[in-house]
């Protein structure tokens, strides 16, 4: 089956989602869930360059240190990737 890269994912994830239909055949609802976790881990790893560039600690409006914000939209970005890939009985091996 040939087909066709979603548009608007990231090199990485371009690369994830051609890797997983290498080794996986999916139907159409898969695939659906497959390209909502490469936009959740797009979507973390968007959050994980601010919050590099930002700090862990930022200051409130009233100057008191607070944790970033993005912090938390990292979490739950990388627990949906995950559970897309739960899901779908999927994982990836580091290398």
């Amino acid at each position: 089956m040939d087909l066709k890269m979603p548009k608007g994912l990231s090199p990485a994830s371009r690369r994830l989602w051609r890797k997983f239909n290498d080794i996986y055949v999916l139907h159409e609802g898969q695939q659906a869930i497959l390209l909502e976790g490469m936009r959740s881990f797009d979507r973390a790893e968007a959050c994980r360059k601010q919050i590099d560039a930002q700090g862990l600690i930022v200051q409130d409006r009233f100057g008191a240190d607070k944790a970033n914000p993005l912090l938390a939209t990292e979490r739950d970005a990388r627990a949906a990737y995950v559970g897309a890939l739960r899901r779908l009985n999927m994982h990836v091996e580091e290398g």
